[in-house]
């Protein structure tokens, strides 16, 4: 039941309140930890997934991913994705395209239990980590205009990538958006 309400419009609560709880020095909420428990239990998803963040990746942070200076991500809170490049959400230009490379281990397919089933939706853990294999940017791409967009390869759980990194690859917005929306269909 938790995942189902996350999939809904329960995911601003229950993210909003964890991260309040980390920022004063908690573990987090157990919201959260039920629903990580919950999405482990799934079965995962193997394939590609985008998500759309509007806003605050700032100049700085994207030369640090694009220099290799920064060779990982996290995603503090759980964060849904979508495996239909038509689905995914808008960012802006102070945001970012997330296009990940899956492996099934910190996330679930929940398309059948989600509240919005069209959304080919795979959940992510909270705490889940991601290497930086390459960046793109350019011309505006997909429904949600994305002109930033930043590859990355889920980890196993336990995993984690160097802190730094030669620079990844960098392709243009068109090049990845395309290779996302051929591997989808």
């Amino acid at each position: 039941q938790d995942v189902t309400d996350f999939t809904g419009s329960g995911y601003i609560s229950i993210n909003a309140k964890h991260l309040e709880l980390i920022r004063k020095g908690e573990k987090g909420s157990n919201k959260v930890s039920k629903i990580n428990k919950q999405i482990s239990e799934l079965p995962g998803y193997e394939g590609v997934v985008g998500r759309g963040q509007r806003g605050g990746v700032t100049a700085e942070m994207w030369r640090k991913w694009e220099s290799g200076e920064w060779a990982q991500t996290w995603w503090t809170c759980p964060s849904s994705t979508s495996a239909k490049p038509s689905k995914v959400f808008g960012s802006d230009s102070t945001g970012v395209c997330y296009i990940v490379l899956t492996k099934g281990k910190r996330n679930a397919w929940v398309q059948r239990i989600s509240q919005h089933e069209s959304e080919h939706e795979a959940l992510f853990m909270g705490d889940s980590v991601f290497r930086v294999v390459a960046t793109a940017s350019g011309e505006p791409v997909g429904g949600g205009g994305h002109t930033r967009l930043l590859v990355l390869e889920e980890m196993d759980y336990g995993e984690i990538p160097e802190e730094k990194q030669a620079a990844p690859p960098k392709f243009t917005t068109r090049q990845v958006w395309d290779a996302f929306t051929n591997d989808a269909n």
